[in-house]
């Protein structure tokens, strides 16, 4: 049996044809309704289950959401046009269809409006004092505030909880503590993320330093994003592991001082933005936009926390 082809989602000109259909061949144009009411139910249920997985990571980005968008549509389209759900074909049974043995055209109708009980009828509410010269606030947008906010309320509380260890670190590297935290938000998730074990328990690797042949301490074995050729590839490394944030600070402290190739980016450490990018060129991270990235937080951090500065 050989599959049918459904039209593409972007090819608006079969809706046309759909009501040129109508006007010779009704029954023919009642299936292909019926086929595009179930590819949208089809795309529905796609998109409620991509809002019900969890979202974040390296590719999650509007981008990304709308190329998932198209491809789901896509996908809509052909299940509906292979017949696999049978959902067109409920829908085509509760259709009525115009036949020779009706007079005239069928109709479709709704019943009649039912009036609520007097006092069950909806009121309108007075404006309130404080609601008289305010605008009606949309939902989506009051939503987004609120999303936003929550969002700089915990990278705040993630710049000030690492403040101290990231002064003691940057003035061991002759650097600021900005830029260090800025480090770690990027690697991290602004925390969110940080590598654990197989036990549960927390690595507290802020700065994604592999566990090298000279590191004795503990490690876990995570996936992780590197750039081959400018392209994207995840494979398994060892990385290190601390008992707290403010080891891992220590550590990224001594791993750049004590690393020769990382000379340059001393010697720039008083400049965040030249530090960061010695930092790439020195291979400290496959990205290609990694000093670029580290710069964008480490401007958004100095206005979250202003105050912010090396310890005395």
């Amino acid at each position: 049996m050989t599959p049918s082809t459904a039209p593409s989602y972007t090819d608006f000109s079969r809706f046309s044809g759909i009501r040129a259909q109508a006007h010779n061949d009704s029954a023919g144009a009642i299936d292909k309704v019926a086929q595009e009411f179930e590819a949208m139910l089809v795309q529905m249920m796609l998109k409620a289950a991509r809002d019900a997985s969890p979202s974040g990571g390296e590719f999650d980005s509007h981008e990304m959401q709308l190329y998932q968008e198209m491809f789901d549509k896509q996908v809509a389209m052909q299940i509906s046009h292979g017949g696999r759900l049978g959902i067109a074909d409920m829908i085509k049974r509760q259709i009525p269809q115009a036949s020779a043995a009706n007079e005239g055209p069928a109709k479709m109708t709704l019943p009649e409006r039912r009036l609520f009980p007097e006092h069950l009828r909806a009121v309108p509410l007075a404006p309130t004092a404080a609601s008289s010269d305010e605008e009606v606030v949309d939902a989506r947008s009051w939503k987004a505030r609120v999303t936003n906010r929550g969002q700089l309320d915990g990278q705040r509380e993630f710049a000030e909880s690492l403040l101290a260890d990231a002064a003691r670190a940057a003035d061991r590297l002759g650097t600021t503590p900005e830029v260090l935290i800025a480090q770690a938000a990027l690697e991290t998730g602004w925390g969110r993320h940080v590598m654990s074990g197989s036990d549960g328990q927390s690595s507290h690797n802020l700065f994604g330093i592999k566990a090298d042949p000279s590191w004795t301490g503990q490690t876990v074995t995570r996936e992780t994003l590197e750039y081959y050729g400018g392209r994207p590839v995840r494979v398994k490394a060892a990385f290190r592991s601390y008992e707290g944030f403010g080891a891992a600070f220590d550590d990224y402290a001594q791993f750049i001082t004590s690393n020769p190739r990382y000379q340059s980016a001393l010697q720039q450490a008083d400049d965040p933005k030249a530090y960061a990018a010695a930092l790439q060129k020195a291979g400290y991270a496959s990205d290609p936009q990694y000093a670029h990235k580290v710069i964008q937080i480490h401007e958004q951090i100095a206005t979250l926390a202003p105050s912010a500065g090396r310890a005395e």
